[in-house]
Order: structure tokens, then sequence, then C-alpha cells
């Protein structure tokens, strides 16, 4: 993860990234993000998939975030 703003909520109940290690959201979650963070962040998954899944209200605007895989 290269850059990361989201809006921040305690429990990141509005706007959030999940990360999960498998092809669903069934699978073990890796980490769940929302606020900011300017360092990257390196995840690893067992195998050769990962579900990343992002969810917004919509309200607050923010840059958002990229990642490279």
């Amino acid at each position: 993860m290269f850059r990361f703003l989201l809006e921040h909520q305690e429990n990141c109940q509005f706007d959030a990234l999940e990360i999960h290690s498998g092809p669903d959201e069934n699978s073990y979650q890796l980490n769940k993000m929302c606020g900011a963070t300017n360092s990257p962040t390196v995840m690893h998954t067992e195998g050769n998939n990962m579900y990343i899944k992002f969810t917004s209200d919509g309200s607050v605007g923010g840059a958002g975030f990229s990642a490279r895989y």
C-alpha cells in the first residue's frame, strides 16, 4: 500500500478497506483500515489469493488508496 487516506472513524464504520488472505470475504482477515497512513504497508497471503473490499458511505471525500501487487 503506497497511499492511504480514508475517513477516520473508530471501528472504521463509514469508510474502510478490508484485506483478506484468500479468494473471498469469508477468508481470514489480515487487516481492516481507515483514517490515514504515510508509510507503505506490506501484506502477504498464504496462497495466491487476496480479497480486497473497499466500502464508503459517500459522505466525506478523500484521496482514497493506491496499491501495487
